[in-house]
């Protein structure tokens, strides 16, 4: 017997524990934990020296691993994540039922989420571990196999230069080439020399060196660098193919991601000189125990990689992702392919190379893939995603988003963008539902104003370089303008009148006339373009405060909103006081109403419904009764800080006298993914739209 594999020496408590029953089939119903522990271990003297009980101190976190007293080990059944050799072919995964183990220190019932698991095989099955030092190639070119028996879409578009991984140089492009991207964290990589002519630099980043290690195991031999494959000398080169970057992406047989570390030079772990987190794992009789380690969606979540704004895009439009954690290799296809071939290997890891790990809500692709081009609308939620991430410079905030606003491009207007808003029609799917015409277009301007009218969940720091009417303007997390508007258009119904202007050459111009003038694309340069918008509309003074507390409140009358505000437009009468939500974007404004009661803004009005004939409105057109642009003059000009949208469940009307409205009847409305409650009384909604429009008078508003 060789020395690894030499029995443990168990502490006396250990010796008693019979695997065998321990791994007993579980009476649970599917999915589920057994509710009560099968193993409890209590820390005693023997703990540091037993194998054992130090194996399973190692599936506990780090952080837990000094002060826990007592180790709760549960039964929970499991499907295709043993990871034993017996495991059947791919295209039919092995269903059975297994019995792992779950361990944490405290007795709460667990819940099988991403926790790792205590798994096992029993002589003669082959566990499937992992090797801490050296990635399991085998695997990759299984994974790799499978994806060249899917049909790919033709490639119009190729990478001018790859990098050839055999003889080490920048080769050009000159026909079909099968090659591998790179999507990687630069961070705070050391200065790299540049290309000189088709060679390579000498030194590169060690995650370059890696990832041509990657390609020629893999049985490839070409591989693209954004660093080393743009050649910046060659300026309309550069530009042309930094523009055509998401379709380099889109057709690059595998992207290789590097989701460990945050710089080029910490690698791909398991590749050449980092190591992996070394699997814990024990032999005892004829069973072998072994962790399923992290599950790699959460590391791949959880990585530096995933919160920077550059690669968001680069991971959008991937079709094929080998991710590189710390623990282990992580595959996924991307969930635009939903066929029955791909059904259990499309989501992969060394520890279940042949699947099993299922595309669920916690697969980092999940709401991350090439779908702008079937759904205009869902540009919206990818700009969510981005503006959350992070960018090193700011002047980028629009550059990191061209790649997805090109894929809207056929769309139904020649432009889809105006520094950054997004210019789309009414959404298809709700043309369809209402028996309209698909091809049915709103006016260009109404195109534009819909997407004007963004939110963000929070506000945030300026960002010079964008004006503030743009949600680039702003280091905030991006929202949509409401689903109603989406659906039917700002000014259907809206008795408002508003009118879009830009200045050029010292004359105020009609935007949309404009628009049709002057020749641009999507990737042509702003500064062309004028950024200050020039508003015809109705405006109203706001006085906005920190919101309404929800315990703070006692009043008579009817309130459509009971949940906390942050701030608040406030509206008072003889009668009765209107508080409606406000959404700022401006953290400079939210810090100053910490210290001030209130502050002055404006609104600029560019929704609002008939106050006196509220009852005649369909569904849609009662979600959105108003809705306003919340800016703030002062010597530097106007800027937008923040919007008003007066919805059925964001406003409250408190009344000076109690009151009996006999027409108030529960609500329900579908706000930012939420079906939120709220009471409906016709009385007091017609205050309040009636409110919010007194004393309006018509402006032309700079914005800058």
């Amino acid at each position: 017997m060789m020395a690894n594999e030499r029995q443990p020496t168990l502490c006396s408590r250990c010796q008693t524990i019979s695997l065998d029953d321990l791994f007993q089939e579980v009476t649970n119903d599917y999915g589920l934990v057994e509710p009560d522990p099968s193993l409890v271990l209590h820390r005693t003297p023997e703990w540091s020296t037993c194998p054992l009980c130090n194996f399973f101190l190692d599936m506990v976190p780090p952080e837990e691993r000094d002060t826990c007293s007592e180790i709760w080990i549960y039964r929970a059944r499991q499907s295709s994540r043993n990871g034993s050799r017996n495991s059947t072919s791919l295209s039919e995964p092995d269903k059975a039922l297994r019995t792992a183990l779950l361990v944490q220190t405290h007795r709460d019932r667990p819940t099988i989420s991403e926790l790792p698991f205590v798994n096992y095989s029993k002589a003669p099955e082959t566990p499937v571990l992992i090797n801490h030092e050296r990635v399991r190639y085998r695997t990759l070119r299984k994974w790799y196999n499978m994806i060249q028996k899917i049909p790919r879409e033709e490639s119009d578009v190729l990478p001018v230069s790859v990098i050839d991984c055999h003889k080490r140089e920048i080769v050009p492009v000159c026909g079909p080439c099968d090659y591998v991207a790179l999507s990687y964290v630069w961070g705070q990589t050391a200065a790299q020399e540049a290309p000189k002519g088709d060679s390579l630099p000498h030194h590169l980043p060690r995650i370059v060196e890696d990832a041509m290690t990657v390609v020629r195991e893999l049985g490839l031999q070409y591989l693209w660098v954004d660093r080393y494959c743009l050649d910046q000398s060659k300026k309309a080169e550069f530009q042309a193919q930094l523009n055509q970057m998401a379709d380099i992406y889109r057709h690059a047989l595998i992207t290789i991601i590097g989701a460990a570390g945050s710089d080029g030079d910490y690698g791909l772990p398991g590749v050449s000189s980092r190591h992996r987190i070394k699997q814990p794992r024990i032999k005892i009789g004829d069973y072998t125990l072994w962790s399923s380690m992290t599950d790699p969606r959460k590391l791949v979540r959880e990585s530096a990689w995933m919160t920077r704004a550059w690669t968001y895009q680069e991971g959008v439009f991937s079709w094929n992702w080998i991710a590189f954690t710390d623990e282990q290799v992580f595959f996924q296809r991307s969930n635009a392919e939903q066929t029955n071939l791909e059904r259990w290997w499309k989501t992969s890891c060394e520890m279940f190379p042949d699947g099993g790990l299922g595309a669920d809500a916690n697969c980092p692709l999940l709401n991350m893939y090439d779908k702008v081009w079937q759904n205009e609308g869902a540009i919206h939620q990818l700009l969510a995603q981005y503006t959350a991430r992070k960018l090193t410079y700011q002047s980028d905030a629009i550059n990191g988003t061209l790649g997805l606003l090109k894929r809207c491009g056929n769309g139904p207007y020649r432009m889809n963008h105006y520094f950054g808003i997004p210019i789309l029609g009414p959404l298809v799917i709700h043309r369809k539902a209402m028996g309209r015409d698909p091809s049915r277009r709103w006016p260009l301007m109404e195109a534009f104003l819909v997407n004007l009218c963004w939110k963000t969940k929070g506000p945030g720091p300026r960002r010079a370089e964008f004006p503030s009417w743009s949600w680039a303007g702003w280091q905030a997390v991006y929202e949509g303008s409401a689903q109603p508007l989406a659906h039917i258009g700002l000014t259907g119904r809206s008795l408002t009148k508003v009118k879009l202007s830009v200045k050029m050459k010292q004359v105020l111009v009609d935007w949309e006339a404009m628009c049709n003038m002057i020749h641009w694309d999507l990737y042509g340069d702003l500064k062309s373009l004028p950024p200050e918008l020039y508003i015809q509309a109705p405006t109203v003074p706001l006085t906005v405060c920190q919101g309404l507390k929800e315990s703070e409140d006692n009043f008579a009358g009817h309130a459509a909103h009971l949940a906390p505000m942050s701030w608040c437009a406030v509206l008072n009468d003889n009668e009765y006081q209107i508080l409606i939500e406000i959404d700022l974007v401006d953290e400079e404004v939210a810090s100053t109403l910490q210290t001030k009661d209130s502050l002055l803004l404006k609104g600029i009005i560019l929704r609002h419904l008939d106050p006196h004939a509220a009852l005649e409105y369909n569904y849609y057109d009662n979600q959105v009764w108003a809705f306003a642009l919340v800016v703030l003059e002062d010597k530097g000009g106007t800027r937008r800080v923040g919007s008003l949208e007066l919805r059925p469940d964001n406003y409250l009307v408190r009344w000076k006298y109690s009151v009996d409205h006999s027409s108030a009847k529960s609500g329900k409305c579908w706000v930012r993914g939420l079906l939120k409650e709220y009471v409906d009384c016709d009385e007091c909604r017609s205050k309040a739209l009636k409110k919010l429009v007194s004393g309006q008078k018509d402006e032309l508003i700079k914005l800058s």
